[in-house]
């Protein structure tokens, strides 16, 4: 009875919950998503104005799966989980993480030529500094739109 009200008390719904205790207990990965990771996420997103780069039916998502987790428990519906993984990489974007995404896709681009690793060896010192690849992926973003290859 003791641990029945603990897991309700921690994840709301006792079935599910304690498939998730039992899973923990034995160690093995638990893929799940609480409210106090989604609450955090959305005040972050709130705060910074990524909650405006969703569109209606996203947000609507995640307000419902935020309220979802709040009176039943954790999510660990895989469909459900997928959707709103997205969702929390929508949410959590920064210029930064954009900037390394788009630099290491150019430092991808750079190391398969190896035509331009004959002629400029150095290039194989320069692409390993992370300084040099947030400066790729900042000129990448910033570049003009008659310039931007799709």
């Amino acid at each position: 009875m003791q641990l029945n009200y603990i897991l309700k008390e921690f994840y709301g719904n006792p079935f599910i919950s304690f498939y998730v205790y039992l899973l923990f207990r034995l160690g093995m990965p638990i893929d799940c998503i609480d409210y106090f990771e989604l609450k955090g996420v959305w005040v972050k997103a709130c705060r910074n104005g990524n909650v405006r780069r969703l569109n209606p039916i996203q947000r609507g998502l995640f307000r419902a799966c935020l309220t979802y987790t709040k009176l039943n428990g954790a999510i660990i519906n895989k469909t459900v989980l997928e959707m709103i993984r997205r969702i929390i990489e929508v949410l959590t974007t920064t210029p930064r993480r954009e900037a390394l995404k788009q630099g290491f896709k150019k430092v991808k681009s750079l190391v398969e030529n190896s035509l331009l690793i004959k002629v400029f060896p150095k290039i194989l010192d320069w692409v390993k500094n992370l300084d040099y690849i947030m400066y790729l992926g900042f000129m990448e973003i910033n570049k003009p739109e008659y310039l931007k290859i799709y």
